[in-house]
């Protein structure tokens, strides 16, 4: 039985799974703003320990690249190279879109193209389309209400992400079909797996590597200097 450890630290949770044969062998969910580093590890101990598994048991190591929080991202690779060296496995980079995409179509009845909509904490949002098969219709990007708005127009599509209630809360059409899904609003750590082992077996073409995807500078401020001084 093929073994895949898979976990999320880019947004505002921090979720690990591990998967074997067919399903979800044990799995771990932690919403999180932040001290992903410190609730990773443990989170992961647990998983394996539920499964009676071992790290030295692991196959591939899945985990979302990003974009998403730059301390989040960094934590997530770091971990899956540490893991993958101790266990000889094969690490996987999952696009946090591509792994809301996956958890999105898979809750939908029907099919259609799905629009990923994730904050960024900031004003503007991170943003990719996707067809009913997963396949990207677009590059991941950063958009503005109003550029998100324009290229939702007269379309039919689902909306998913944790940014979705902030975006539609400003933004009213009476053109087009849009739907929000129930599910798909955070990475799932059993997707991210998924993606991971479709990866491996060639089956998946968008990423696979640990190269984080930012999009964006992280938000910084200058440190006060004495006297008040900036």
């Amino acid at each position: 039985m093929t073994l895949t450890l898979a976990f999320d630290t880019s947004a505002d949770s921090c979720s690990v799974a591990l998967l074997g044969g067919d399903g979800v062998l044990a799995a771990e969910d932690r919403l999180m703003t932040r001290g992903h580093t410190e609730a990773l590890v443990p989170m992961v101990m647990r998983v394996m320990e539920t499964a009676g598994k071992r790290i030295a048991d692991l196959d591939t190591v899945g985990v979302t690249v990003g974009p998403g929080s730059f301390t989040g991202i960094r934590t997530g690779i770091a971990a899956a190279r540490g893991f993958a060296l101790a266990s000889r496995a094969e690490a996987v980079g999952v696009s946090t879109l591509e792994a809301v995409a996956y958890g999105a179509l898979a809750s939908a009845s029907g099919r259609s193209p799905v629009m990923c909509i994730l904050d960024t904490r900031r004003a503007a949002y991170f943003v990719q389309d996707y067809d009913a098969d997963r396949m990207p219709l677009s590059a991941p990007a950063i958009l503005e209400s109003d550029a998100i708005g324009k290229r939702l127009e007269g379309r039919n599509c689902l909306l998913a992400g944790n940014g979705v209630a902030r975006f539609a809360a400003g933004w009213h059409t009476e053109s087009g079909d849009i739907r929000r899904v129930a599910g798909g609003q955070l990475p799932c750590a059993a997707d991210v797996g998924r993606l991971a082992d479709l990866a491996r077996c060639g089956q998946r073409t968008q990423g696979g590597g640990l190269v984080p995807l930012y999009l964006q500078a992280p938000h910084t401020t200058e440190p006060k200097q004495p006297g008040g001084q900036q």
